[in-house]
């Protein structure tokens, strides 16, 4: 019997809609995941390009995964194949690649990350991402072939002028603004309300909308974040578990010395 279940986040996204998720970067608990599922979060980004995260860690928070009515993505450092791979064969349900600027790159990626037809990735097939064979091998490949959820990162203005190139390689299934590189590589550090910024966001829209790629972003600001989910960003990241838990540390350590302050 097959216990293979469908990518909910990509499923969602197929239909037009605009789904929710957050980074993380700090907390290595493999409850984080089932935390953010209570919260009703769509999804997680597990960041190895950036976090403190080594396989093991990756592979319990992917059990867990599985059990909640969310999906686990992971931000892999670059698109090597043995980073993109090992991932997947630890049960993520969706890979995260940063710095893609070329349609080579996007092949690689995908040729990396697809079994047979569509790619050459490896096949080891009795791990958690298979349930440990919860599923006969061809129907997993085929299973992993279609579900798996590639999203490609839009880091810079190279990236930008080269996104009808980059999203229209089969396979791709969402881009995912990085504000601060995107505005790094334009010579505006952190002006993330630029014209010239506002114009790329505008850009991505538009153009992965044209190819049916969802567009993603990812802000700390939640208004912002909202404005340009209104605007057609479907695949929203808001800040991280680091960040969230920090602005809600601060917030309630302030209103409680408020209390003091007026005692």
């Amino acid at each position: 019997m097959s216990n293979l279940k469908q990518n909910k986040l990509k499923a969602a996204l197929k239909r037009g809609e605009t789904c929710i998720g957050s980074m993380i970067v700090g907390v290595r608990s493999p409850q984080i995941v089932q935390m953010f599922a209570s919260a009703g979060w769509d999804f997680l980004c597990i960041d190895m390009e950036h976090g403190q995260f080594d396989m093991q860690t990756i592979a319990d928070m992917m059990t867990i995964a599985r059990f909640e009515e969310i999906t686990p993505l992971v931000r892999v450092p670059d698109a090597l194949y043995h980073l993109l791979a090992r991932p997947l064969d630890n049960g993520a349900m969706g890979l995260v690649i940063p710095r893609v600027e070329t349609r080579e790159q996007v092949q690689r990626i995908i040729q990396s990350t697809k079994y047979w037809p569509e790619g050459s990735r490896g096949a080891s097939l009795s791990g958690i991402h298979t349930a440990f064979r919860g599923a006969e091998h061809v129907e997993y490949m085929r299973w992993a072939n279609a579900e798996t959820i590639i999203v490609i990162q839009i880091e810079s203005k190279r990236a930008v002028d080269n996104l009808p190139e980059l999203v229209s390689v089969e396979g791709v299934d969402a881009t995912w603004v990085g504000p601060f590189d995107l505005s790094q590589s334009l010579g505006i550090p952190g002006q993330f309300k630029h014209p010239e910024m506002i114009k790329c966001y505008e850009r991505v829209i538009e153009v992965c909308n044209q190819h049916g790629v969802a567009p993603g972003i990812h802000f700390q600001d939640t208004e912002w974040l909202q404005h340009w989910m209104e605007r057609g960003f479907r695949l929203a990241m808001l800040k991280s578990d680091v960040r969230l838990l920090m602005d809600a540390a601060r917030d309630a350590v302030s209103r409680l010395r408020r209390t003091l302050d007026h005692a």
